[in-house]
This record gives structure tokens, C-alpha cells and sequence, in this order.
């Protein structure tokens, strides 16, 4: 991986187009989070959040979500081509989680509260390309920024399926379902990453959120309006799309 590749998503990520040139695209794991450092150095950001997925090869993968790109609710979001938004449940940490190896229980006992979240997400990737599945964790995940609800509750155990997960925009339904976890488990993912760290951007800080997967897949934004998302218990956000 050169830092060409960096360039190229910083690029993407300032004009709001896809890429076309996959020159230097990351071929590893290593390559991929020394690419996510590049970006975040070439945008003069810091970390204040983190997205985390569980992987099958590596354990647990992540993208830093940049401080410049957290809000917290009642805000607004810029409209942009591609936008993606993904209703969640976010987890903040009370202490710091240095690379080791954690039982459910001390992760459960570093974890503050947790929070109604809202990704927000913009490939910079096109559709249907075919380099490395790296490429996509180098571009973030397709992180373009998070929102996240002052209201907060103690860490519990959350019922999925009696958790109605409900999305608008301007009044239309873009989703309405019963909310279904990727894996079954909020505290998973975060149990996943924190077993398995690589990134090179500072680690897992007390005070950082970590957003824990989508509990409604990917709800495309088709243009401006008012978005309003409601997850049950969890409470609801109001978010005009600008």
C-alpha cells in the first residue's frame, strides 16, 4: 500500500465522488488501518468513536469515527449523493481498553451506558468494484459521521425482536421492523475488536462511544427532509437532512 491510495480517499471523500483509481489499495489488514491513519492525518481529525464488526479471519476489524463527524441530537445533517443512514445502539467506555484478551464480564464492566446512535454513511467505494475486501475497512467502513442521543440508559441486555425500529422522511416510511442485530448481540462486536486490536490511531479510550452494528440493514437517504428515527425504549431522533 502506498500513501497514493490515502490520496485517493481523501480526494473522494472532499468532492463527494467515488473512486476509479485502485492504485495501491490495500492487499492486508495492516495495509488497510495504516491507510485509515493516513486519511485521518491528511483530514487533521482525532477519534472520538469507533464503528466494530466482528471478522472471520482476523476476529474483530474497526474504523475510527472522526470528532469532527460526531454530533449529538437535536442537530442536522448535510444531504449528500449516496447517503446512508443505519439505526444503532451505541456503547460509551468508563475505562480504557488496551490490546488483551477480555471476558464478556470485563467488557460489560468497561462500558458506561448506551445510547440511541445513528450512522451515517457514504461510500467512497463504487458499487461492484473488485478490489480487496480491505479496500472497503481502509475507507472507514463507509463511516461518513455519527449522531448520537444525549438520553442515555445502563448497559442491559436488549430483546431485539420486541424493539419496533422505525425510520422516516418527511412522514414516508423508509423502514419499519422489528430491530434485528447483525450478530444477535450488542456487546459481541465490541468484545470481537477489543480481543483482536489493529489500528493505529490511538486505541479504545474511556469516553469514547462505540457503535455496536445496524439493527435495520442500510437505509438509503434519497434527498433532503426530515429524518425521524425511533427505536422503542431507546427513545426517538429528530434529523433534518439539509
Amino acid at each position: 500500500m502506498s500513501t497514493s491510495f490515502a490520496s485517493t480517499l481523501l480526494a473522494a471523500r472532499r468532492s463527494g465522488k467515488t473512486i476509479t483509481d485502485f492504485a495501491g489499495a490495500p492487499e492486508s489488514l495492516a495495509e488497510a488501518v495504516r491507510t485509515q491513519r493516513a486519511v485521518m492525518e491528511g483530514l487533521g481529525e482525532t477519534v472520538c468513536g469507533w464503528k466494530v464488526n466482528p471478522h472471520p479471519e482476523v476476529g474483530g476489524v474497526s474504523a475510527p469515527i472522526f470528532a469532527g463527524a460526531c454530533k449529538e441530537a437535536p442537530t442536522s445533517w448535510p444531504f449528500a449523493e449516496r447517503l446512508v443512514v443505519e439505526v444503532e445502539i451505541a456503547v460509551r467506555l468508563k475505562r480504557d481498553l488496551p490490546p488483551g484478551q477480555y471476558s464478556r464480564e470485563e467488557i460489560i464492566a468497561a462500558i458506561e451506558d448506551m445510547s440511541l446512535g445513528v450512522e451515517m454513511c457514504i461510500s467512497r467505494l463504487p458499487a461492484g468494484h473488485t478490489a480487496s475486501p480491505w479496500t472497503n475497512l481502509s475507507d472507514s467502513l463507509a463511516n461518513e459521521g455519527y449522531v448520537i442521543s444525549k438520553a442515555s440508559m445502563p448497559l442491559a441486555a436488549v430483546d431485539y425482536a420486541s424493539l419496533p425500529c422505525i425510520v422516516t422522511l418527511d412522514g414516508e416510511t423508509l423502514y419499519s421492523a422489528p430491530a434485528k442485530h447483525p450478530v444477535g448481540d450488542h456487546i459481541l462486536p465490541v468484545m470481537a475488536y477489543a480481543n483482536a486490536q489493529s489500528d493505529l490511531v490511538g486505541g479504545l479510550r474511556a469516553g469514547h462511544f462505540i457503535t455496536t452494528g445496524s439493527l435495520c440493514g442500510m437505509v438509503p437517504v434519497p434527498r433532503k427532509g426530515t429524518l425521524h428515527v425511533s427505536l422503542g425504549y431507546f427513545g426517538e431522533m429528530t434529523l433534518p437532512i439539509v
